[in-house]
């Protein structure tokens, strides 16, 4: 049939879709002026939970956000759900492995917070997780943060709204948040034009090979999607703890 899947920035993991990657002291002159020097602050530049970003697709892949928070009654493509002071063993300046299993670690509890919803639901959701580190200039000023961030794709770009907050999930999931897939094979709301429906998911307790997803969507989805003819992909939400992946079964399904 197909296959997709997404995942969280890492460089072993690929797919159609990814989200979609040394700190200085900084002296900061006292009220006396004597110069007295004052710790850096570690969430220096961290967004606001409750705020927002206008950021395309190709832009939420970045290691760091381009542009500023906007007010989330404004157009914009993606939630801010909390920022989280990283460990000092944490390297949050460049792309690593550690950095991205403290953002799954650190995100859960806000993005659980945010849309409700056990495992499975969040996973046969559109929402994607994303996560931003500190730019150059925050970084320089003492920065050591992470920032979580949910959005939705339709096709290959983000979804733009003005709805302040994201939508809570609840079974069964609203067409506009329940997760499809397009003739491209790119992930879609369900209420736009698709071919396929997420209707499984299951957590598999093992790291994300491409063997592995075939194996288990071999294994699981015959047993949950009606019909001779299914699909399966992965898919990463902070739900998921170190060393699993979530399988997703699809359904073929038009509208």
């Amino acid at each position: 049939f197909f296959q997709a899947e997404d995942g969280i920035r890492d460089t072993s993991v690929t797919g159609v879709q990814t989200c979609a990657l040394p700190i200085c002291s900084l002296a900061l002159a006292g009220p006396s002026g004597a110069g007295t020097p004052t710790d850096p602050d570690p969430m220096t530049g961290a967004p606001a939970a409750g705020t927002c970003y206008d950021l395309t697709a190709a832009q939420a892949g970045a290691f760091s956000a381009e542009k500023d928070p906007v007010d989330c009654t404004k157009n914009h493509r993606m939630w801010v759900v909390g920022a989280v002071e990283a460990p000092a063993d944490v390297d949050v300046s460049t792309e690593n492995s550690k950095l991205n299993a403290f953002s799954l670690e650190a995100c859960r509890p806000l993005v659980a917070d945010a849309i409700g919803g056990d495992v499975h639901l969040q996973l046969l959701s559109n929402y994607n997780f994303i996560f931003f580190s500190p730019d150059q200039a925050d970084l320089d000023a003492g920065a050591h943060w992470i920032s979580c961030e949910l959005a939705m794709y339709n096709g290959g770009e983000l979804i733009r709204s003005t709805i302040a907050k994201p939508p809570r999930l609840t079974s069964p999931l609203h067409r506009s948040v329940a997760r499809c897939v397009n003739r491209r094979g790119y992930y879609v709301p369900c209420s736009q034009r698709h071919v396929a429906k997420a209707v499984y998911a299951k957590v598999i307790r093992q790291n994300y090979t491409e063997s592995r997803l075939r194996r288990a969507g071999r294994t699981y989805c015959p047993r949950h999607v009606r019909g001779s003819t299914y699909g399966f992909a992965s898919h990463y939400m902070p739900v998921l703890k170190a060393h699993t992946f979530g399988l997703v079964c699809l359904h073929p399904q038009t509208n």
